[in-house]
Formats: C-alpha cells, sequence, structure tokens
C-alpha cells in the first residue's frame, strides 16, 4: 500500500493509500494460454515466470498465512534455461533466488454472462498465495508488437528482417579488417632447413642463414595478400545506408543533422517516418490498453478520493468515487502531435523575433524559455508580474 498524502475526509482521518505500479515484462518470460491468439483480453490464462530471491518469497507467503512446513519448502533452484537475457544461465549460486510462477485467468459465472479476473502465485513445492480475485474485469496486461504476425500473439520482432543484412555486414567488415591486416603484417613463411633459430619479426633482429646467397633469398619470404579493391569499403557503406532507410532511419530522424532550414527538415522527416506509421499506430494502441487498465484500477479500487489535476488553472484536486463510473464503457484515444527538431537556439531566436516584434510580452517570452536558461526563473516572473499589478493600481 503506497502512502498518497491525501485523505478520503475534510477531517483527515482516512488516509488513501494505494497506487499503480507498472513493470516491463520480458516477453520470453510471458506465456499466453493459446499463442495463436492476438488480443491478450481473449486469452483463456496468462502464466508469468520470474526469478526472485528466496527470502522475499517466503516474507510473501507468511504474509499470505501459508503453513510454516510450506514455507520451509522453499528452496534455490537453478532453473534459468528459459529466463530472459543470455546471462540469466551464469546466475551466482550465492544470490539465491528461485523461479515463481503467477498464474491470470478468467472465471466465469456459471451462465457464461459474466467473468472475474483471478489468479494464483505458486513456486516449485509451495503455493506462495492461494487463488485470490484481483477485482477487476481486464487482463492488468498490455502489449507492443513492432510487427503483427498473423496467428501469433508474439508478433515479429524488429530486427528479424535485418539479420541477414547485419550478417553480411559483419562478414563485410571482418574481410576488410583481415585484407588491412594482412597487407600491413603479411604472413611470414620460413625455411626451417635454412634458418635453424626462432624468428620472433623483431625489428634488428640478426637471422643467421645456412647457406649462400641463394639460400638467403629462400630462406624467408612474404605470403602475397589477395587483391583488395578501394570500392569494397564503400560497398560496406552503401549496404548500411541503404538498411538504415529502408528501416526509416535517416539522418534527419536520428538528429545527425543540424536544423537551418526548418522547413526542409520537417518535410524530410515526414517522407522517411512513412515505414514506421504503422509501428506508431501500434505504439499508440499499446497506450490506450495501458490507459484502459489504468481506467479499470480507477473504477474498481480507488473508491472514494481526490485526484490531483494539473492544467492550465494550476494544480487543483477532483472529487472521485469509482462507483459511480464502473458500469460506463471507457475508451481512450492517444493524440500525440508531431514534436519539432528545433534546439534551445533556436527557440530562443524564434523568441526573441516575436518579443522584438511585440507579439509577446516579458512573461510570455520568459515562461517559453529553454528550462534552466534562466536561474530562479519563477521569482523573476512573481516579480514581473507584481510590478505590473502595481502599475494597474497607480493608474
Amino acid at each position: 500500500r503506497v502512502s498518497t498524502g491525501l485523505y478520503a475526509d475534510d477531517g483527515r482521518t482516512t488516509p488513501i493509500q494505494g497506487d499503480i505500479s507498472c513493470e516491463v515484462l520480458d516477453v520470453e518470460n510471458v506465456y499466453f494460454g493459446d499463442p495463436n491468439l492476438d488480443s491478450i483480453q481473449d486469452q483463456p490464462y496468462i502464466l508469468i515466470a520470474q526469478r526472485r530471491g528466496v527470502e522475499d518469497i517466503k516474507r510473501e507467503a507468511r504474509k499470505n498465512k501459508r503453513p510454516e512446513y510450506e514455507v520451509q519448502s522453499i528452496l534455490p533452484d537453478g532453473e534459468t534455461d528459459y529466463m530472459a537475457g543470455e546471462r540469466s544461465r551464469n546466475e551466482p549460486p550465492e544470490s539465491q533466488k528461485a523461479t515463481v510462477l503467477t498464474k491470470f485467468w478468467k472465471d466465469y459465472s456459471p451462465d457464461g454472462t459474466g467473468y472475474v479476473i483471478k489468479a494464483v502465485r505458486v513456486c516449485r513445492k509451495a503455493v506462495i498465495r492461494p487463488e485470490w480475485e484481483l477485482g477487476i474485469r481486464l487482463y492488468p496486461f498490455a502489449k507492443m508488437t513492432w510487427e503483427r504476425r498473423r496467428g501469433c500473439v508474439y508478433g515479429e520482432s524488429e530486427i528479424t528482417y535485418l539479420i541477414p543484412n547485419q550478417i553480411a555486414i559483419n562478414r563485410m567488415i571482418t574481410a576488410s579488417v583481415w585484407a588491412v591486416m594482412m597487407m600491413g603484417m603479411p604472413i611470414m613463411v620460413v625455411n626451417s632447413d635454412i634458418v635453424t633459430t626462432d624468428v620472433t619479426n623483431d625489428p634488428g633482429q640478426i637471422i643467421p642463414v645456412c647457406g649462400g646467397m641463394d639460400d638467403v633469398a629462400a630462406a624467408i619470404r612474404y605470403v602475397n595478400p589477395p587483391g583488395f579493391s578501394p570500392a569494397f569499403d564503400q560497398n560496406i557503406a552503401s549496404l548500411i545506408g541503404n538498411t538504415l532507410k529502408q528501416s526509416g532511419a535517416n539522418d534527419v530522424v536520428l538528429g545527425d543533422v543540424r536544423p537551418d532550414n526548418t522547413s526542409a527538415i520537417l518535410a524530410v522527416r515526414e517522407t522517411a517516418t512513412i515505414p514506421l506509421i504503422y509501428i506508431q499506430n501500434r505504439f499508440y494502441s499499446f497506450l490506450e490498453d495501458v490507459a484502459r487498465i489504468w481506467a479499470e484500477f480507477w473504477v474498481t479500487h480507488y473508491g472514494k478520493r481526490r485526484v490531483k489535476i494539473r492544467d492550465e488553472l494550476g494544480t487543483w484536486y477532483l472529487p472521485f468515487d469509482g462507483e459511480r463510473y464502473r458500469e460506463l464503457v471507457i475508451s481512450a484515444r492517444v493524440d500525440v502531435g508531431a514534436s519539432t527538431l528545433w534546439n534551445d537556439e533556436q527557440t530562443i531566436t524564434t523568441l526573441d523575433g516575436l518579443f522584438d516584434r511585440k507579439i509577446i510580452d516579458a512573461a510570455q517570452y520568459l515562461s517559453r524559455l529553454p528550462k534552466g536558461s534562466v536561474p530562479e526563473l519563477n521569482r523573476l516572473l512573481n516579480e514581473i508580474r507584481r510590478r505590473k499589478a502595481e502599475n494597474s493600481d497607480s493608474e
């Protein structure tokens, strides 16, 4: 229970506790009941695998009033084969962790018209938390799919189609580096019948040779490296550039340009981001799912409380009663405008022009400056407003 610092009554006798905490889950540790269903809310059940400390698990089990013999059966294990991350298999033994499984499922009413979300948490030999009802009507999960894949809830990764290009680039760079090394440090062939000492290739080393002048010429030689075209590096750069271009990541999107001509930069950016529009819309859909889940928690768990609102009017508190909105169909929509690529210098230049033309006053100018450019900005704004009020009163 998180303390909010707010109270449900004016007498400040009923503190309001509880907040929403989000966690990013590794997709490898999320197991869907039907991986062929794209919708999370249509899943029959969802399993979450986590690696947690044994003492933490025991503490939660005691909190849920589990028998002591069951608590003591919670022991560390090495079940890390299916956990996300390559370093998970090298987990230090002293970390004392065990795998915890949490199952979420829908429990339908006998007539099949309604359901509630339930969950249970277990480890290898113990039930950490017995079956409980979450009190919400949605699975508390939302997923962001980079690219949809028909008949697969996991979708397709961003790098799936980039792997062949990356392998080709790595091989070409390796060949380029090897060719340069061969030209700078070619392979040495030594006739051991003529050269009887070790050859270290150190500068100034004296190598005794047994034989005449012909033997000296045949004692040591270098293997000529294969021919290397200067255009090879250009091919590497071309392949990298084409890969970035097809992915929609050009210099404008990556921020590697100077914003001198803003109109041209915005036009180029709009063209470059066309391949990313569908991915962007899927990200917005993911945020909308998160908003609906938050709203579900608000109407089912928040009860009566005051919600802090920050807007152009300042900070104020809105009386909220979740019971009033529980039966409403809540929809959410993400509406995002295009961000500017102008830096602080360009912003200040634009504000200077507006201020010189007297389109904005001093307070409007200062309030729109980049953050941190003016020390004690709020104090300065208050002084300007106070001076303006004094002048208006004197008039």
